[in-house]
């Protein structure tokens, strides 16, 4: 996990929240993120407000335009490595950039989640390790990203609108006209 592109996606939306988790062994886990994803810090030491600020050079300026928030991690937040509600998300191998932010779909048996593609963006050195799953949290569905049985990180889903659908749709169905055209046109090109 590279702790700079965490750093780096905090800093890009001005808020960094970092949130203890109490385990019950009595055992601190620290996790950074932007509010819609969070990391799991695993050998880092722990920090305070202070060290945060210094360690990520939060200073000055920087400080009055940034959110720094230390935090005790809700109840409600399950981040446990095992749960069996997990539900295996599948990839699609297609990332659609839509106003300026690229998107993720997963697909689940009955529905589609969508993350923002960046937030996988830090796990890119265990990239081949990584599964994904939906996990409902307070009611909410969020993506729960593993490597082997460990969370690596948690995201929540990207807000999908209704034109975006509208767009998807669109897009497909002139897709697929264009798919049979060229099929037609290979068929015809085989029997000439």
């Amino acid at each position: 996990m590279k702790i700079k592109k965490i750093a780096a996606l905090c800093s890009q939306a001005g808020m960094f929240s970092l949130l203890n988790k109490t385990d019950r062994e009595g055992i601190v886990t620290q996790w950074l993120g932007d509010g819609r994803a969070f990391y799991p810090l695993l050998g880092a030491p722990m920090m305070d407000k202070d060290s945060l600020c210094t360690m990520f050079d939060i200073t000055g300026k920087k400080q009055e335009n940034t959110i720094v928030r230390c935090d005790e991690m809700s109840d409600r937040a399950n981040v446990n490595d095992l749960y069996e509600g997990d539900i295996h998300l599948e990839q699609e191998g297609l990332t659609i950039c839509y106003e300026g932010t690229e998107i993720l779909p997963l697909r689940e048996t009955n529905r589609i989640i969508c993350i923002q593609e960046k937030y996988l963006g830090p796990l890119d050195d265990e990239k081949k390790l990584l599964e994904l799953y939906s996990r409902t949290m307070d009611g909410v569905p969020h993506v729960v990203v593993k490597a082997g049985m460990m969370i690596r990180a948690v995201i929540g889903q990207y807000q999908v609108k209704e034109n975006f659908a509208d767009k998807l749709e669109i897009i497909a169905q002139a897709c697929k006209e264009e798919a049979a055209k060229n099929r037609d046109k290979q068929e015809e090109d085989k029997e000439g």
